[in-house]
């Protein structure tokens, strides 16, 4: 027990005894918050996160009333690697997380949106919808691949009909085969998943139509 005592009260000599790949492991099955702080109470910890950014940062998970925080920790940490991202926020921290996506998206290789609502339940209004349209124009996207968004709206988009931009992801996704607009897709004037590559000339060749 003193030993134990001990090691925690001095964690870098503690983590400085395991081997690089015993940490390696303990910081792929940590989330994000205790993987963060892991981080900063050990500089052996440090090393291993930095030096294996593709395995350890690159796949992000941001729901709920934390999920502009995780994905902000998480895309700052992964340090421009390819990074796939799933981001279902609630409404009150969208557009803090969208300008997250926006910043990144250079240097996002997936990213599926999902827009009900997971701590309020409630559906999306016409200006939040504008919200992730208008980010997702803002950015090139030299990386993507595969692009999904989810559509919750209720009833109210019936009479004030979005269509997704041509001009989407700058007109600059070469990458970009797999296109998916599911859900509530019916509120949009074109939903079509090729709607959102029409000014993506350079991204249809070789495009997996999905529905």
């Amino acid at each position: 027990m003193d030993a134990v005592d001990s090691s925690c009260t001095h964690p870098r000599s503690f983590f400085t005894s395991l081997p690089p790949e015993l940490l390696y492991t303990i910081l792929v099955h940590l989330d994000v918050k205790d993987r963060r702080n892991a981080t900063l109470c050990c500089r052996d910890i440090r090393n291993i996160a930095l030096a294996y950014p593709s395995r350890i940062w690159s796949h992000i998970v941001a729901r709920g009333g934390s999920a502009c925080r995780t994905l902000t920790e998480q895309l700052r940490c992964s340090n421009g690697t390819p990074v796939s991202v799933l981001l279902s926020p609630p409404y009150d921290v969208l557009a803090d997380a969208m300008l997250a996506i926006q910043r990144h998206l250079h240097s996002v290789r997936s990213l599926v949106i999902d827009t009900k609502d997971p701590v309020m339940g409630r559906t999306l209004e016409p200006c939040e919808l504008d919200t992730i349209l208008d980010a997702l124009c803002r950015g090139q996207a030299p990386m993507l691949d595969s692009f999904e968004l989810v559509l919750y709206t209720g009833d109210h988009l019936q009479q004030d009909v979005r269509r997704v931009p041509r001009h989407i992801f700058m007109c600059h996704a070469p990458q970009l085969t797999r296109v998916s607009l599911s859900g509530e897709v019916d509120r949009l004037s074109d939903a079509k998943p090729s709607c959102a590559l029409q000014g993506c000339p350079c991204a249809c060749a070789g495009q997996r139509r999905a529905s």
